[in-house]
Parts: C-alpha cells; structure tokens; sequence
C-alpha cells in the first residue's frame, strides 16, 4: 500500500514544479515544467486519498490551463529559435550542417 505521505510529496512536488514553470521566462522550458508538473498531478490523483485527489484534479486543471495559456508563446519562440538555426548553418556553409542529397 502506497503511503499517503507520498502522493502528498508528489503534490508538492508537482506544485513546486508549476510556480517554477511560470516563473521561467523561456516560453518553451515553461511548458515543459508545467506539463511535467500535470504529469506528478497524475501520481497525486491515483494514489492520494480523497482530499488529496480533489487538490490533485485542481492542481491537474491548474496545470493544463496554464500550459494551453504559454504554447502560443513557446511555439512561437522555437520558430524564432528555427529560423535562427537555419541562417546560421547557412551561413557557415559546413557539410555538416548542410541537408543531405539523395
């Protein structure tokens, strides 16, 4: 039997991940925390009691609310990242960074 001392580790865990996520100011590294921090909110709603499973489906409602709000800016911030990589292998012109021909 799982301890409930571990779905609220997982909780906090989760929640610490959040505050993380949206204090980030990188778009895209903000996403991934915020999802990492939905995923622990999974553990907290499988093995928490049923306080615990209430503040786990907040804290997952929290999560995605938040990760649908910053994909905007994270998608648009890798094509900017994109684009810039791009220029740049274009204009070292090296084989290694050049496409392969088939």
């Amino acid at each position: 039997m799982v301890k409930q001392q571990s779905a609220r580790a997982l909780l906090w865990f989760s929640v610490i991940l959040l505050v993380v996520g949206a204090a980030i100011t990188d778009p895209a590294a903000g996403v991934a925390l915020i999802a990492l921090a939905g995923l622990g909110t999974l553990g907290t709603i499988a093995l928490g009691d049923k306080r615990l499973k209430l503040v786990g489906l907040l804290a997952l409602a929290v999560s995605v609310g938040m990760a649908v709000a910053y994909w905007p800016a994270a998608k648009k911030h890798m094509a900017k990242y994109q684009e810039r990589a791009k220029k740049a292998a274009m204009k070292n012109n090296t084989p290694a960074n050049l496409p392969e021909k088939r």
